[in-house]
């Protein structure tokens, strides 16, 4: 969404406006140093028939980003904000108290921790509080320390620690075969050094 954005701002193709994004993305003005106010980028484009250079400012690439940022956040509470209408009878309790958790690429985007969207749940401006989700003590190669401990791996560690549970509570019913010479053994052993 804020790839495409881009793109179609600056006219760029995407793969450029993800690159200016990644490279010199930034989620808020706010978040800008006095140097990078002034800064603007030139972005030379080649195509078959002739180049082109496309002036990009920090500032206005800061703007664009931050929209995108603002109206994700509102899709989000506007949904949550439906579904508490849709469960005023019922015991259904849905709030932002605890804000946005970002995972994935996009939490990498310089500022975002410092982006406060300005709607809650209920289409009441406030103030929601923004966190990095981080996967936490996952070794894959305990002799060399490789940990996994990026924000692109938080939904991946996430889910396979639900399903580890989950699988977890169904060995309580069945019996697997855990021989550690086959390679479902293996990945058992693997799955509960890291997960377990």
């Amino acid at each position: 969404m804020i790839t495409q954005y881009i793109s179609k701002c600056f006219g760029l193709p995407r793969d450029t406006a993800e690159q200016l994004k990644i490279q010199y993305g930034c989620a808020t003005p706010d978040a800008l140093t006095e140097e990078e106010r002034s800064l603007v980028i030139t972005v030379r484009q080649n195509d078959v028939e002739s180049s082109t250079e496309v002036q990009v400012g920090m500032v206005t690439l800061a703007t664009y980003i931050n929209r995108q940022f603002s109206e994700i956040f509102r899709m989000v509470s506007d949904r949550i904000g439906r579904l508490l209408n849709e469960g005023r009878n019922s015991s259904l309790q849905l709030t932002l108290s605890a804000g946005f958790v970002i995972t994935g690429g996009v939490a990498k985007t310089r500022g975002i921790e410092k982006l406060a969207p300005f709607i809650n749940g209920n289409g009441n401006p406030a103030a929601v509080k923004i966190s990095v989700g981080l996967p936490r003590g996952v070794l894959v190669d305990p002799a060399d320390h490789v940990r996994i401990d990026s924000p692109e791996h938080a939904v991946l560690v996430g889910m396979a620690r639900t399903c580890s549970r989950d699988t977890k509570e169904l060995q309580n019913f069945e019996k697997e075969d855990t021989n550690p010479t086959n390679w479902r053994g293996k990945f058992s052993q693997w799955w509960n050094d890291n997960f377990a």
